[in-house]
């Protein structure tokens, strides 16, 4: 099998504890997954798209729903262990760089992705980041790393170990292991306040009405400038779940 370069894997599943089935919830009639899809295939650097969910039969919906969308990859793995599912991607796969993305993020800007994966090809990080030091807004958080640390990483870390849930945050535990660089959020996207991910129901009546206002346009692409552009314009909508508890906001980086 040839080498995948640059593949983005989006995580996502219908079993989340806290919004269950909120990657197929719909805004305008598509589910939130495709509207990621969509989002990410504006990528100038990203070559393949992988959907990696769990093998829980909760996300057969899923999985056959995505198998329908043209030109992506759909990936089925450990639940809980979700380490091992994208360090068996990886291998199946034989990815180069890898950009991790969540089913929750359908804001995530592509041509920022675009920007970081340069950064990371000019040098020789094994990870680069935003998410050391939280400064852009929820829901833009990006990681990239070399497909080969990943691995490395997944052998280091005990099949015991809780924190196997997670995957490239791991990275960050091992910061005298790996070559890290983190990105600072320059002063017009430093908005750690605003949260674009869907963790709750609220937060997805937010991501509506954001939709909503671009998608009239006709083009599934708009940047985070204009995202905080239109939150500038409408003041009281950033409002509708800043005060929403994050538990991720626990996890020491």
């Amino acid at each position: 099998m040839k080498k995948i370069r640059v593949a983005a894997t989006i995580q996502a599943r219908m079993n989340s504890k806290r919004f269950p089935g909120k990657v197929m919830k719909k805004i305008l009639g598509k589910p939130i997954i495709q509207l990621q899809i969509e989002r990410l295939k504006k990528s100038k650097r990203i070559e393949k798209i992988i959907v990696a969910t769990s093998l829980n039969k909760k996300d057969d919906r899923l999985f056959k729903f995505c198998k329908k969308i043209p030109g992506i990859i759909i990936f089925r793995g450990s639940e809980n262990d979700v380490l091992e599912r994208i360090s068996k991607l990886i291998e199946r796969y034989k990815i180069v760089t890898h950009v991790e993305c969540f089913g929750d993020s359908p804001l995530l800007d592509p041509k920022i992705i675009d920007q970081y994966i340069e950064k990371f090809r000019k040098n020789n990080f094994d990870c680069i980041t935003n998410t050391l030091k939280n400064t852009y807004p929820a829901g833009q958080e990006i990681m990239i790393y070399k497909g080969k640390k990943l691995l490395q990483l997944n052998k280091i870390i005990k099949a015991s170990d809780q924190l196997r849930e997670h995957v490239g945050y791991n990275f960050t535990r091992f910061k005298d292991l790996f070559l890290i660089k983190n990105i600072i959020a320059p002063k017009k996207y430093n908005f750690p306040n605003i949260y674009m991910e869907i963790d709750r129901p609220i937060d997805l009546i937010f991501i509506k009405k954001i939709f909503s206002n671009f998608l009239k346009e006709g083009d599934i692409y708009f940047s985070l400038d204009q995202i905080l552009i239109f939150l500038r314009q409408n003041k009281n909508l950033s409002k509708i779940n800043n005060k929403v508890y994050r538990r991720w906001k626990k996890l020491k980086r």
